[in-house]
């Protein structure tokens, strides 16, 4: 059996200052909310009071889709888009 090379896939993350409403986020990119203060339901995270990273895959037009993952606990949400109407935040069931 050989052995596997892993290749490194570096990309840009952006810092995130708690002005930008997730929903807004459809660029593919990872985003990252340091501060709990910033991450609020009320500005599209998952929970309130929840840092952490967010990950955005926009393969057309029509649909994005979003996992973040929490700081602090490391759960895991998804959500998806599809022309503009977000889903809600589903939890990531883990055992």
């Amino acid at each position: 059996m050989s052995a596997v090379a892993l290749k490194k896939i570096s990309e840009p993350i952006t810092s995130l200052d708690g002005t930008e409403h997730l929903d807004s986020l459809t660029a593919n990119g990872t985003y990252h909310q340091a501060m709990v203060k910033n991450a609020s339901a009320r500005m599209g995270y998952p929970e309130n009071s929840v840092a952490g990273l967010l990950e955005v895959h926009s393969p057309d037009a029509n649909m994005v889709y979003q996992r973040f993952t929490e700081f602090w606990s490391g759960r895991v949400w998804h959500r998806g888009s599809y022309r503009g109407e977000w889903k809600p935040w589903v939890e990531v069931a883990t055992t």
